[in-house]
């Protein structure tokens, strides 16, 4: 039976008793009723406390009903919680990948600072999502850090994106697994270079 139509009936029930004592109360003033008007009351207050038992026990149905909604509900947000993070880390590995990409076409061509700079950023996203391949590219950017010359300008807005990946890669949890070989070739990489003042990207 549906909530509706039982409220519905609860109501059609209280006021079908009601009426009935208006009236045989009235009939009892009157001398018309051949049912005294206690016997009446004994019947209708024995009626109500079935009423309100039921009435209690339709709470307590209610109450367990909300309870296991509630639950379904914190399984839906725990699946897409789990959803959006695996959804993340897809996007970072793949972010990961291109930048990868990239940094190694930038190697072939001798563009090392470039090089250095993608497989950095690569780096940034690749902590993030336990890729695979976290060793390569360290050893990418070892290479390209120990091809770049020392004093090799670096612009401004180049360098930007360096420390941004930097401090990206040193916020990661994950850190702690790059973080000897990772020091090592960024800090050599900062000693060889210079701090140019124009706002355009660095060209090897």
């Amino acid at each position: 039976m549906k909530k509706q139509s039982l409220s519905i009936l609860l109501s059609l029930i209280a006021l079908v008793g009601t009426v009935s004592v208006w009236v045989l109360w009235i009939c009892n003033t009157l001398k018309l009723s051949i049912v005294s008007l206690d016997n009446f009351i004994g019947v209708m207050v024995a009626l109500l406390g079935i009423l309100v038992t039921f009435a209690i026990g339709w709470q307590i149905v209610n109450a367990l009903e909300i309870k296991a909604k509630l639950k379904e509900i914190e399984i839906i947000k725990m699946n897409l919680s789990k959803q959006q993070e695996d959804f993340v880390e897809f996007s970072n590995n793949i972010k990961c990948e291109n930048l990868l990409t990239v940094a190694e076409i930038r190697l072939d061509a001798r563009g090392y600072s470039e090089a250095f700079m993608y497989a950095l950023e690569a780096l940034s996203y690749g902590v993030y999502c336990h890729a695979n391949n976290l060793e390569y590219i360290l050893d990418t950017l070892a290479i390209c850090e120990e091809k770049i010359p020392k004093g090799r300008k670096v612009y401004k807005d180049y360098h930007e994106r360096i420390m941004m990946a930097d401090k990206k890669i040193r916020s990661s949890q994950n850190f702690y697994a790059v973080r000897l070989n990772y020091t090592s070739t960024y800090d050599s990489f900062r000693e060889k270079i210079v701090l140019g003042d124009k706002n355009s990207y660095d060209c090897d």
